[in-house]
């Protein structure tokens, strides 16, 4: 079997020797729940226990390095294989380790990477030495590496459920509801199903649902966008050990110059070198240090004028944020109720500024705390326009400027709560529509689940406080 069967080749029947032909298939046909792709993801013993060991805890010195794994993705009987690919723990606090003593013992959630060719300077290191590989040769056959991809897909996000079981049964549909809805509102969203996933080392292996998401990146970007348009930066935005993504100057941009604060809360991501910052640069990051962080730098001094400067206008703020799409977003987010978003807990969000405009655009990600599950006990009773966070703080200042201004703020916010209010009314009653997502749970066989009961009953919850 070659590395990539293309999808429109003929592939022989497994059952006899006829050959079928199979029609093309599509990013919507992984995506689409009604079909359920089998994935088997295959590494040596020393592979899992590096990876458990190294990566098993957050902020982890090897916790970006990809080691190979093979990858085989069976999908409406066809048939996908990608030796040598990257394999990672991801995640934040659900990170352990998950494999000792040659066995599988915890879940965790894996980024997989189709086109890693193992040839950074982290591979260097002696610890990871021995998966290193030597291009030099064969320049023709990393650019072909490079290009590889499943179905358009470069990385695929693969996280574990049930996961959240603090409050059970956690999460099993809710984050896959909640991006569904995102994008039946017109905000762009990652798409995101169940797929059956082995885990195979050798004679030890282990199998079980898990949630397959559509990795936030540039193509991610280039899938939604003009070639020209999705040539922007996009930031990833994390409450970690370096503070909250609330979009201040503290950390992140001098008080003085307005310039990025060097090795501070604007950066690319390096884990190795111990470097984790809270707004994390994810394209056109080649450069690293080197990189141009001024779109972010910026956004956050004019945002920051906004709230507080008494010269600013409304169309000082339109000039840097999409002000539509982010009150359509957050008119959305309140009504899927995550206390530990963007609002409510300055967490879990990407920005991306566009090209022809530099505004902002906002993009939800991490949805599994939603629907009723939930550690603050306030998520199905807020008003709209309740003025709340999970620690007692602030609002960002995001929310600052358009919904919750200060003394300071010099325009009137009333147009923007109007907007923002009819947007919580018109999307109330499909967002959370019971039928719509007995429906949705019907699909996978879960109609009957607790996760359902508890999902419809916090709809009718906060569909009352939406009032």
């Amino acid at each position: 079997m070659s590395e990539i069967i293309s999808s429109s080749e003929v592939i022989a029947s497994s059952s006899d020797s006829i050959s079928i032909p199979q029609r093309e298939l599509a990013l919507s046909d992984f995506f689409d729940h009604h079909n359920k792709a089998n994935i088997t993801i295959s590494a040596s013993k020393e592979v899992f226990t590096f990876l458990s060991a190294y990566q098993g805890e957050k902020d982890g010195k090897y916790n970006d390095a990809y080691l190979p794994a093979d990858i085989h993705i069976e999908l409406l009987g066809q048939h996908y294989d990608f030796p040598c690919s990257g394999i990672r723990v991801k995640g934040n606090t659900s990170r352990a380790h998950f494999f000792e003593r040659g066995k599988f013992t915890k879940d965790v959630h894996f980024k997989l990477n189709f086109k890693a060719t193992f040839d950074g300077e982290i591979y260097n290191n002696p610890l990871l030495s021995s998966y290193k590989v030597d291009w030099s040769e064969d320049a023709a056959g990393r650019k072909t590496r490079k290009d590889r991809n499943f179905l358009g897909l470069e990385k695929l996000d693969i996280k574990y459920i049930p996961r959240n079981t603090v409050t059970m049964p956690g999460c099993l549909l809710r984050e896959i509801y909640c991006y569904d809805a995102f994008r039946d509102e017109g905000i762009m969203a990652p798409y995101a199903n169940l797929a059956h996933v082995t885990l195979s080392a050798g004679e030890e292996s282990v199998d079980m649902d898990y949630e397959v998401i559509e990795t936030i990146d540039k193509e991610f970007l280039k899938r939604r966008y003009s070639k020209d348009e999705a040539k922007g930066n996009l930031y990833k935005c994390v409450y970690n050990g370096m503070g909250k993504a609330d979009l201040t100057r503290d950390g992140a941009v001098d008080k003085s110059t307005g310039e990025r604060v060097e090795h501070g809360k604007i950066g690319v991501e390096d884990n190795y070198n111990r470097y984790v910052p809270v707004y994390q640069l994810k394209t056109n990051d080649d450069l690293g240090e080197g990189s141009d962080f001024s779109d972010m730098a910026s956004f956050i001094m004019k945002l920051r004028d906004c709230v507080y400067e008494t010269d600013q206008t409304i169309e000082d703020l339109e000039a840097i944020l999409d002000v539509d799409q982010f009150l359509k977003m957050s008119a959305v987010s309140y009504l899927l109720g995550n206390f530990d978003d963007q609002r409510y807990d300055y967490n879990n969000y990407y920005l991306y500024f566009r090209p022809s405009d530099n505004k902002a655009v906002i993009i939800p990600y991490d949805w599994d705390w939603s629907l009723g599950l939930d550690l603050s006990g306030r998520m199905a009773g807020l008003a709209p326009l309740e003025n709340y966070t999970y620690d007692g703080g602030t609002v960002s200042n995001l929310y600052l400027a358009t919904l919750f201004g200060t003394d300071s703020t010099s325009y009137s916010q009333e147009a923007m709560k109007s907007t923002y209010l009819s947007y919580v009314l018109a999307a109330k009653d499909t967002v959370l529509k019971e039928e719509k997502y007995r429906a949705f749970a019907e699909i996978f066989g879960y109609s009957n689940h607790q996760e359902t009961r508890d999902v419809l009953s916090y709809m009718s919850a906060k569909r009352i406080a939406a009032k």
